[in-house]
């Protein structure tokens, strides 16, 4: 959920404060699950888990 708030606020922000178009629904989607997977990946409980597999099985789970 925060990595959806996160994103979010960075595109509104973006939009907003610098000439910026915005990017469509399924690039932001992309976004997100990307840090989401990244944000995961850093935490103790993914500790002994590589980045790639963390982002395997959270496209498997979010798509």
């Amino acid at each position: 959920m925060q990595a959806v708030i996160w994103n979010l606020w960075l595109e509104r922000n973006r939009r907003i404060f610098e000439d910026y178009k915005g990017v469509g629904v399924i690039e932001l989607w992309d976004r997100v699950k990307f840090r989401a997977a990244l944000w995961a990946s850093t935490s103790l409980a993914f500790k002994d888990i590589s980045y790639p597999t963390i982002v395997r099985n959270l496209l498997t789970v979010v798509s």
